[in-house]
């Protein structure tokens, strides 16, 4: 005769092989039933209504028959320490069922797509690819983000941040230059992501990088004003160097390199330093003047003095800067006709081959 076990989890379990319904059985049962119970989140009830009956394999796994909700069987396996996270699964079941919050029941669903989907929060990293801020691989290769809105010059402005997944799966932002938290993109990926940019050198490969391209970026003659105005991004030692190479370029006319050193806040040397400044400008014999000057105010200084004459462009080829015969003089070389006069000189006194 079958016999009822009180349970006190589910109210009455009738436990149906009842010829073999011992005190270990009973021992089973209840550990099978403990383990379905502690996998169900609080208020929910559980959905087996009946224990058929209950063994353990060989391998220590709990493998019970039980009759659910809707009165079909289904085997339950259970494996794992009773002191420990255990693997729970249903071997034989074609239609899987879950429980219905809203119904407050349990039921079927005959297609997965059916299924409740958990209400789990995106991470910050899926908020950003959904936004379109960055793709998927991009992001996992710590790459820059790029503002759409902005042009592609200065590359500061154009990416100021950059995400990183760390080697827990983690996603963080970070600063490419100090003062770019102050920019509405930034604001704008810290509002989509839920997280802070931070500025970290530790984790830039050239914490002065973007401050450098910054400057380098306006030194120009039509980006000239939007660096003296937004000068927080670089420094002034960036400013007087690539004011310096712009200048001799031509990029940048002398007297819009004297207002940005103003603007920078650059003293302008007086004798002898000025002097000495020209000085350490790097010429040729040739008389052209090399671009890797530091100092914006020896190019200036030399540019005002009539020393030398800047560069430019001329059908799509640059003309370097090059010496007057004022700075030939100075840097202590022959002035231009006297050295033409010594090549042609020369040439004359060249041999022709002996046949």
């Amino acid at each position: 005769m079958a016999k009822r076990k009180q349970s006190p989890w589910q109210g009455d379990l009738f436990v149906a092989d009842a010829l073999v319904y011992t005190a270990s059985k009973d021992a089973l049962v209840g550990e099978l039933l403990q383990h379905m119970k502690d996998a169900l989140p609080p208020g929910v009830p559980m959905a087996v209504t009946e224990v058929v009956s209950v063994v353990r394999d060989p391998h220590g796994a709990l493998v019970g028959r039980v009759r659910v909700f809707d009165g079909q069987l289904h085997t339950v396996r259970v494996r794992g320490n009773p002191h420990s996270v255990r693997e729970y699964s249903w071997p034989d079941l074609k239609v899987p069922f879950g429980w219905d919050e809203e119904a407050r029941s349990w039921r079927r669903y005959p297609k997965d797509a059916d299924q409740p989907k958990p209400d789990v929060a995106p991470s910050p990293g899926e908020r950003l690819v959904a936004a379109g801020l960055v793709d998927e691989t991009w992001l996992r290769l710590g790459g820059d983000l790029r503002d759409p809105d902005a042009p592609e010059k200065p590359r500061s402005l154009a990416t100021p941040l950059f995400a990183k997944v760390l080697g827990s799966g983690e996603v963080r932002l970070f600063l490419n230059f100090p003062s770019a938290s102050g920019l509405a993109f930034v604001q704008r990926v810290e509002a989509i992501s839920g997280l802070k940019a931070a500025w970290d050198t530790e984790e830039i490969d050239s914490p002065f990088r973007y401050r450098g391209h910054h400057a380098e970026d306006l030194t120009t003659d039509a980006g000239w004003e939007s660096l003296a105005a937004t000068l927080e991004h670089t420094t002034s030692d960036y400013v007087a160097m690539y004011a310096a190479r712009a200048a001799i370029e031509g990029r940048l006319a002398i007297a819009n390199a004297r207002s940005l050193m103003d603007a920078a806040g650059v003293p302008e040397p007086e004798s002898p330093g000025r002097e000495a400044a020209i000085a350490r400008l790097q010429v040729q014999a040739s008389g052209q003047v090399m671009p890797v000057v530091e100092d914006a105010w020896a190019v200036i200084h030399a540019a005002e003095d009539g020393l030398i004459k800047p560069g430019g462009w001329a059908n799509g080829y640059q003309i370097p800067a090059t010496l007057t015969e004022a700075g030939r003089v100075r840097f202590g070389l022959a002035p231009k006709r006297q050295l033409k006069a010594l090549q042609n000189s020369s040439a004359s006194r060249v041999r022709p081959n002996a046949r």
